[in-house]
């Protein structure tokens, strides 16, 4: 039975470090509401105790990994408010140079060794940091804190075996706020409760009421005790509620009445203050606390924070890419039963998607046919290529380009290679659809593009419109194809419209469209980028350069014969993408151009991309970091002024 007794100076503690959380959060959210701030952002609202009685539980130099909704541990954790405002508004000041911004968090000097953007990959990231203490003997404990939904990642499964098998020093924290991002938890989860998972293990759980003050750090204590001790690891299960979206500017509609009444009466702010007042503190000592972190949060703010604005529509016609691709989803499943769609909130209940690209489709089709699944990427895609193999046509999708790595093995050993393996006896037809993009704050973890690791792996399809009428045709052509494909979206492009192809477009793969004619140089992209390229070409004209924009759409299989036409008539060309530039796509082109056309090119040609680093979360060295349209413009001209 768990203590309910405690300290009357460690219940101070717990309160100051859950109204520096809640009072960070609030100053973070009026910042967000006047304009002041923009960024995405995670708000913490309901689980500020959860946190605090648990780091209050840890020593200072004790290791912490968190997830990117862990503003509250790392807050509680003791990370200084004025670099973590700087970091959040991407400003060099912060805990990492404005690089990591607010879902990648580090702060070794208060032992934030990690936040991740990857939901449940911090867990095996958690078990490193243990092993290096056990085998130092240093005594250190290493908190992960993760929430309900990455409990059905592999990683979680796996980090839990080894660190039972070698009685590791860690304590597994889960923050179950009944929702996996909008997910609910028994849409997600079957078992009753995750604490049940230790069992599996052989390891010590406890589930925990997360807004019980006394009981939260009590429980907490008593497994960091047995970790310091060498008895290993402890799960611990801490019920709480997460009082807004999924970030902050998103509804929670999909939640229930009951449940939105549940929590409200749940609210650990009023519930602490009110044990805070049992206990025989007064009004005017916690209020004075509440004022010193005020203050403290008016200084971190102050300054300014820049604003991150979204980009709007750049072409006002008829329709949306969001809209394109989800009218292709539907035609494709109006006429055939056997095309299913599977991904992470896609089903109407949890609003039709992150990026609602599946709005209306369960109402049409019902919920087997739109499958919400828990946040299980390989699970996802291993279910569509099984489903495939025995006739259907699914779909996966797969929020953020990133987390295709967490299925890699179901994407590159299996979908890719069951049909050459087999002989030719088993087709994989199945789209996996995801979303990527620089230009919007998300950092390191979310704005990759990858295309050129799959291009590299025969047996895959890869395809990224660059506007709404060939998302749509393409959409329709990847679904019937025989084959894998990687249907690559940019979020910047969803707003975007263009001429409405009407119902029944479709675009083959494997073929390129001449974006712009010109004659005396080539611009060879694909995605987003075609629209700077667009743009660029239409400048330079007014300088008398005749600028050809051909955009590939497909990447693989790729259309040699129209990249080589426009080249060998305009005798120049520069290749460019969005990806890095080192090892990408842009090589293998250049390479395909040089010899196909060696001899005839007026100029060598010339390679544009992103910079060879992570993508930085700060507007500034984002922007600094993706091909921009000067440096598009300049490689033109720098060809055309060629001397040899």
């Amino acid at each position: 039975m768990t203590d309910t007794t405690i300290d009357r100076d460690k219940l101070r503690d717990i309160y100051t470090r859950t109204m520096r959380v809640a009072r960070a959060d609030e100053k973070f959210r009026s910042l967000l509401m006047t304009g002041k701030l923009a960024v995405i952002y995670y708000t913490v609202r309901g689980q500020e105790l959860v946190s605090a009685a648990a780091m209050a539980a840890l020593e200072p130099d004790d290791y912490l990994v968190t997830t990117y909704r862990g503003q509250h541990d790392q807050i509680a954790k003791g990370v200084p408010l004025n670099p973590l405002f700087a970091e959040i508004a991407g400003k060099a000041g912060g805990t990492c140079r404005g690089k990591g911004g607010s879902m990648h968090i580090t702060h070794p000097a208060t032992g934030v060794m990690v936040t991740t953007g990857v939901v449940g990959s911090g867990l095996p990231i958690a078990n490193g940091l243990a092993l290096a203490s056990q085998n130092r003997g240093d005594g250190k404990v290493t908190m992960v804190c993760f929430g309900d939904g990455a409990t059905n990642i592999g990683a979680f499964h796996e980090a839990m075996n080894m660190a039972q098998l070698w009685k590791l020093p860690v304590i597994f924290l889960c923050q179950n706020n009944r929702y996996g991002e909008h997910t609910a938890f028994a849409d997600h989860t079957k078992v009753d409760s995750i604490v049940t998972r230790a069992n599996a293990y052989g390891m010590n759980g406890v589930k925990v009421d997360g807004n019980d003050a006394i009981a939260m750090y009590n429980t907490t204590k008593a497994a960091v005790d047995l970790a310091r001790a060498g008895e290993g690891p402890t799960l611990i299960e801490a019920m709480c509620y997460r009082m807004m979206g999924h970030f902050f500017g998103s509804d929670f509609s999909y939640m229930p009445q009951e449940h939105l009444a549940e929590m409200a009466a749940e609210d650990p702010l009023p519930r602490l203050r009110q044990l805070m007042l049992d206990h025989q503190f007064t009004e005017a000592e916690l209020d004075a606390i509440v004022a010193d972190l005020d203050a403290q949060m008016d200084a971190a703010a102050r300054g300014n924070p820049q604003g991150r604005l979204r980009r709007g529509d750049r072409g006002m016609t008829q329709i949306t890419m969001t809209q394109a691709i989800n009218r292709a989803i539907d035609e494709a499943m109006a006429e055939d039963a056997g095309v299913i769609l599977l991904g992470e909130d896609v089903a109407a209940k949890q609003g039709g998607g992150v990026f609602k690209i599946s709005a209306g489709l369960t109402e049409k089709y019902g919920e087997n046919r739109v499958r919400a699944t828990p946040i299980s990427e390989q699970a996802i895609v291993g279910a569509c290529v099984g489903a495939a193999l025995a006739g259907f046509r699914p779909i996966a999708e797969i929020m953020l380009m990133n987390f295709v790595t967490v299925a890699m093995d179901q994407i590159v050993n299996h979908a890719a290679k069951l049909r050459f393996m087999s002989g030719g006896q088993t087709n994989v037809p199945m789209v996996i659809r995801t979303t990527t993009g620089v230009g919007v704050g998300f950092g390191g973890q979310h704005s990759d593009m990858l295309e050129a690791w799959f291009a590299h792996v025969a047996g895959l399809k890869i395809v990224t419109p660059s506007n709404a009428a060939d998302a749509q045709g393409l959409m329709r052509a990847a679904i019937a194809c025989n084959d894998p494909v990687i249907f690559i979206e940019n979020i910047l492009c969803y707003g975007l419209k263009s001429d409405d192809p009407g119902p029944g477009h479709i675009v083959p793969l494997g073929k390129a469209a001449v974006a712009r004619e010109g004659s005396d140089c080539s611009i060879i992209t694909y995605g987003r980028t075609v629209l700077d390229a667009l743009e660029v070409a239409g400048k330079l004209a007014e300088e008398g350069i005749s600028v050809e924009v051909v955009d590939l759409r497909t990447i693989a299989p790729y259309d040699e014969a129209t990249v080589t036409a426009s080249v060998a008539k305009t005798g120049r060309a520069v290749v460019l993408h969005e990806a890095v530039k080192q090892y990408g796509t842009g090589a293998e082109i250049a390479s395909r151009l040089s010899e196909k056309l060696f001899g005839k090119l007026k100029a060598p040609v010339t390679r544009i991309g992103g910079a060879f680093s992570a993508v930085p979360m700060a507007n500034a060295l984002e922007q600094a970091w993706i091909p921009n349209k000067d440096a598009i413009a300049d490689a033109v001209r720098a060809a055309m002024n060629w001397k040899g």
